[in-house]
């Protein structure tokens, strides 16, 4: 069954499919592919299966004008499921091609089908799926609250309301297992002009020295330190188990005032039972200056 381009847009097609009955098959064969067939030559009763098949195809030329496609002066006279007869009224280079017709939704159908019990493993399927949506979008949400929290710098619990000289310190622990620490961490930094007492890194908010984490704290001193010479920092060893040792990476000290930084690179165990069993030591600032920008924050 063929429909020609000059069907008009929108118009509504009927087809039906029947059986040839077994006296009308010498008929069919001696008028093959005539429209003499009548109903009383069909019935609706089928010996086997069948299949149909829709398709939209064209005839078309290429124009070297406007170097596309076109169907101007063709159009198909007959076609099958591998062959097309065009007929133009001008020479060029012709093609054409098949498109297989999408079907069109009957929604009237699906929705008179969409019972539960009928469909109830489509049903399950989107109830679990939106189940685990639900749940992993809470769990991010609960992640995203849980990163905020370790946004920005802490100050140290031993700060004095009276200085007026600030540091800011951030501390990198290490990603080897069980490299972060509950113990407490105390540290003393030495300048050319003048060097802290015994400082303390503590947050009550949120916890420290993970492992991988990256810390930073705001340290007051009464006045400038000076030139930077070295860092001593050590812990208690108080944490529990696993949470008694840490590795700590380096630490990046930087004046607020000038805005220039110290690196402290330790890359070492601060453990009993790991490196050389201690858990002090003394950092050194490398000979070289630091550049500005190797740290930002």
């Amino acid at each position: 069954m063929l429909i020609g381009l000059d069907t008009e847009e929108g118009d509504d097609f009927f087809f039906a499919v029947g059986h040839l009955t077994d006296t009308s098959a010498e008929k069919a064969e001696t008028f093959q592919g005539k429209n003499n067939l009548t109903r009383n030559d069909m019935t609706n009763s089928f010996s086997g299966g069948y299949s149909i098949g829709l398709f939209t195809t064209g005839c078309y030329y290429f124009s070297e004008e406007t170097s596309t496609w076109s169907s101007d002066g063709c159009k198909v006279h007959s076609s099958r499921s591998n062959m097309i007869c065009c007929h133009c009224n001008h020479l060029t280079m012709f093609g054409s091609g098949f498109v297989v017709a999408p079907n069109k939704i009957d929604f009237s159908y699906v929705f008179a089908n969409a019972g539960f019990e009928d469909n109830l493993i489509i049903y399950l399927t989107l109830i679990l799926t939106l189940s685990l949506y639900i749940v992993l979008a809470l769990w991010s949400r609960w992640k995203d609250k849980k990163d905020l929290t370790k946004l920005g710098a802490t100050p140290l619990p031993d700060n004095d309301m009276q200085d007026k000289y600030f540091y800011e310190i951030l501390v990198q622990t290490g990603y080897q297992f069980n490299a972060g620490t509950k113990s407490k961490v105390n540290f003393i930094i030495s300048g050319e002009d003048d060097e802290t007492d015994v400082r303390t890194f503590a947050d009550d908010q949120r916890p420290i020295f993970q492992r991988g984490a990256i810390n930073c704290f705001i340290m007051s001193v009464p006045r400038c330190l000076g030139q930077l010479n070295y860092l001593r920092i050590w812990h208690d060893n108080s944490g529990e188990g696993k949470n008694a040792s840490w590795y700590l990476k380096h630490v990046v000290v930087k004046d607020i005032i000038t805005g220039y930084k110290y690196e402290f690179i330790a890359e070492r165990w601060f453990a009993v039972e790991e490196g050389d069993g201690l858990v002090n030591t003394f950092l050194l600032v490398p000979k070289f200056k630091s550049e500005q920008n190797a740290y930002d924050f």
